[in-house]
């Protein structure tokens, strides 16, 4: 009598909110344990508005050069593979979504407002990054034998398409409403691995989640900008709290916490060194003015505070792809 089947085994792992460098070493341990194991796949879930251009290409390097299938579903209905999220789902051996999801839109903007490469930093350089960037999409896209001209598109024009529409323009494979729909859906497709060919066993597999180390979930919360400003403001006013009452210990311990990790934070970020510094002038004219009491170094104090928030996110710096919407709103800076 014929030993029973075994069961495959998938591993899962999860890519929510922006690409940083704490995500990409989760996803990259992620294949890593995937091989170690020996496991028959690893799931990639994915909802993301976009990120940094480095941790994608540490990402994508990852994804192409695994010994193990890579399997990337966009999903629940609901979500997105925006910006750096194009590139990670394209370098996947088989990629599906959810209804009600879309891709796309991988065009690079650079600073809070959304600007444009070339208005940033004029056409030269404009094209410069435009077309490094469509190449990448390009040469990614025909490896994994996908379409390689709407990945272009979607890096000079913007472009962005849901579930159904991906399906037909051969930029993922399949449209699942779950992820075991999705793993049973692949279930038996041949896919390209550096050993050679493997077929895929999916369905009614085990599935084990890879979750982020701590470093790996502090590092990830680190990168946003806005909790990287509220880190560095609490810690000058704890700061301030200790100078104005020496020996209550616990604001300075604090402070000092706080800025230690907000400083961890911006080098995580493309941010301005000329920001950081009037967030510190900033922060020691408020110190100041309690010992002096005019009210103009306090004043000038907030007013650097404001400014240097206002600037903290770097507008040349080309290493992002995210929305406009990155960075420090008026309407988080305001009330802080």
């Amino acid at each position: 009598e014929a030993p029973p089947a075994r069961r495959p085994t998938v591993g899962r792992c999860a890519l929510s909110g922006t690409v940083d460098s704490g995500s990409s070493a989760h996803l990259i341990d992620c294949v890593a344990q995937a091989e170690a194991a020996g496991w028959d796949a690893l799931l990639v879930v994915i909802d993301t508005p976009g990120g940094a251009l480095e941790a994608t290409r540490d990402i994508v390097r990852a994804f192409l050069g695994a010994d193990v299938p890579v399997l990337v579903w966009i999903g629940p209905s609901g979500a997105r593979a925006g910006s750096a999220g194009v590139f990670i789902t394209i370098a996947s051996h088989v990629a599906g979504m959810a209804p009600g999801t879309n891709i796309g839109a991988a065009h690079p903007v650079v600073g809070p407002t959304g600007q444009d490469p070339e208005e940033a930093g004029g056409e030269a350089m404009g094209q410069k990054v435009l077309n490094d960037t469509v190449a990448f999409a390009e040469s990614i896209a025909r490896q994994r034998g996908r379409n390689a001209e709407w990945a272009a598109e979607a890096v000079r024009e913007s472009a962005s398409v849901a579930a159904d529409r991906a399906v037909e323009l051969n930029v993922v494979e399949v449209i699942a409403k779950s992820e075991e729909g999705f793993l049973a859906a692949v279930d038996g497709r041949q896919v390209e691995l550096r050993g050679g060919a493997a077929t895929l066993r999916t369905a009614g597999a085990r599935i084990v989640p890879v979750e982020p180390t701590l470093r790996q979930r502090v590092v990830h919360w680190l990168s946003n900008p806005s909790i990287a400003y509220l880190l560095f403001v609490i810690g000058g006013l704890c700061l301030a709290i200790e100078f104005s009452n020496p020996g209550l210990i616990v604001p300075g311990v604090l402070g000092a916490i706080c800025l230690i990790l907000a400083m961890v934070a911006f080098s995580a970020l493309p941010v301005e060194a000329g920001a950081v510094a009037l967030l510190l002038v900033g922060v020691g004219l408020v110190i100041a003015e309690l010992f002096v009491g005019s009210g103009l170094l306090g004043a000038g104090g907030v007013a650097l505070l404001a400014l240097g928030g206002v600037l903290l996110v770097d507008r040349f710096d080309f290493e992002w792809f995210v929305e406009p919407s990155f960075g420090i709103s008026l309407r988080f800076l305001v009330p802080t």
